[in-house]
């Protein structure tokens, strides 16, 4: 962020502000206010943004992981909980039969 290494911390901030107004899952935009609020000796804020950057990032892996696995299951490929089970049993028309 060019705001924040030229030290126009307060400015960057209103930007980041606004980012965040227009979309409160920006998980970078919670890091640099984090930032900014360090920078500005406002450690409140910083610990604050920093906690929800880090609750953003969490859920973030968390969606990744199972859209992942989601579609591992249309590959055919083992999802996590799945290694070392048989695949499932065709019936004579070739779809799977309930197990």
């Amino acid at each position: 962020m060019v705001l924040l290494t030229s030290n126009s911390i307060q400015e960057a901030r209103v930007y980041l502000n606004r980012a965040v107004q227009l979309d409160p899952t920006n998980v970078a935009v919670f890091y640099h206010l984090s930032e900014a609020g360090r920078k500005a000796g406002d450690l409140d804020a910083a610990k604050r943004e920093m906690e929800e950057f880090l609750k953003l990032k969490a859920e973030k892996e968390r969606l990744r992981r199972s859209f992942n696995d989601l579609s591992l299951q249309g590959t055919g490929h083992a999802t996590e909980g799945q290694e070392g089970q048989a695949p499932p049993k065709a019936n004579p028309q070739g779809a799977a039969a309930p197990q």
